[in-house]
């Protein structure tokens, strides 16, 4: 299970990648952005494709070493697997990065093509992880939890959970940047890297004072499940910031 200094450390190899991408479409910019915004929109789809794929691949092998440091020792043997598809980068978005060219709003293309050439970068890497933790023999789920020392309800809700995400995806999904939360890969048998007990608490004194709020939505007959969902929902975060305080 990697530390939250190792996560970090991986992070930041990611965004250090994305700066020299970024660098790489500027210097080729300022070089042949010019005359006709056609050709110029069709040399950058091209340019920008094979950016992908070579910035693509580092990021994988980048998420490659990461796994492989955040394996159990004396685990089975197992070979993450780099995954740098070709629609990495898919032809809408790269038509809707350039069409600012078609009016000469240079500004609005160049921040759009550094915007999808850093995402298509992260893609390589998180769905790297994210294939590897589905194959590798061991059992991989993924735990969330908060860096902030006063988290939302929301985060806080995540965090008591434990190590019950399947991927990457669902363990960051409605990240909140204040929270400062970090997903990371907990194998079988290992425990949390952070103290679940807390935030355990902080949800079942939430779920009492919300317990009322429940039992009257449960009870109404008008809703169809997924509101019913919806609303036991939003009803619990509102007992846990009632019962403890919480954003």
């Amino acid at each position: 299970m990697p530390t939250a200094a190792e996560v970090d450390a991986f992070q930041e190899e990611i965004d250090n990648l994305k700066v020299v991408m970024v660098a790489a479409l500027v210097a080729h910019w300022v070089k042949n952005v010019q005359g006709n915004p056609a050709e110029a929109a069709e040399d950058l789809r091209e340019f920008v494709l094979e950016l992908v794929r070579t910035y693509g691949q580092a990021a994988a092998a980048i998420a490659v070493d990461f796994y492989n440091s955040a394996r159990p020792p004396g685990a089975p043997t197992f070979q993450p697997i780099p995954q740098v598809r070709d629609d990495l980068l898919p032809t809408g978005s790269l038509m809707w990065a350039t069409q600012p060219l078609t009016t000469e709003k240079f500004d609005d293309a160049l921040a759009r093509l550094a915007a999808e050439t850093q995402l298509a970068t992260f893609t390589a890497a998180f769905e790297t992880i994210g294939e590897s933790s589905e194959l590798d023999p061991l059992e991989v789920k993924f735990a969330r939890y908060p860096q902030n020392p006063d988290p939302c309800a929301y985060c806080v809700l995540r965090a008591s959970r434990g190590a019950i995400y399947w991927s990457e995806e669902s363990a960051t999904r409605g990240d909140h940047r204040s929270c400062g939360c970090k997903a990371t890969m907990v194998f079988s048998d290992e425990p949390l890297p952070y103290m679940r007990a807390p935030y355990m608490a902080k949800y079942l004194d939430g779920a009492a004072a919300a317990e009322a709020d429940i039992a009257a939505i449960r009870a109404d007959e008008s809703l169809s499940p997924r509101e019913r969902r919806d609303r036991e929902f939003k009803a619990l975060l509102a007992g846990m910031r009632r019962a403890g305080n919480l954003r």
